[in-house]
């Protein structure tokens, strides 16, 4: 119980230089490509989707085997995501998001996954993808 204690505590700490918000939602979203069980041939790949937040996207992150790939931001009008989402919407939000990856895959099982970071800091996964290299 103690020691839980000091976990807590230590983490506190650790985000001390931002205050959190605790009415903060955390992000929304999903990756629209590629798809789970996509073969991912050599050279570039698309990968996209769409976020949002009540607080605005700050940031997409793209992890391939566990390993940051890149990042990058919403910037595609979703027009459908904004009417699913009538809470969150804001006129002239951008929610859509693409971009293009080489992954230099090697044959067999492979994942990609995707977070969405909102504007306070707040993060989620928003789509875990198994895909399979092709060589």
């Amino acid at each position: 119980m103690i020691l839980a204690a000091g976990l807590l505590v230590t983490a506190a700490v650790a985000c001390a230089d931002k205050p959190v918000d605790p009415n903060n939602e955390l992000p929304s979203g999903n990756v629209d490509t590629p798809r789970a069980g996509d073969l991912l041939r050599p050279g570039p790949t698309f990968v996209g989707g769409w976020a949002m937040d009540d607080s605005g996207v700050a940031a997409i992150r793209i992890y391939f085997d566990g390993h940051f790939r890149a990042q990058t931001i919403p910037t595609i009008p979703r027009p459908d995501v904004a009417k699913a989402f009538p809470k969150y919407a804001r006129p002239g939000d951008l929610y859509g998001w693409n971009i293009q990856i080489d992954f230099a895959t090697t044959s067999g099982p492979h994942t990609i996954l995707v977070q969405a970071v909102d504007t306070s800091g707040a993060t989620k996964d928003i789509g875990v993808v198994p895909v399979t290299g092709a060589r």
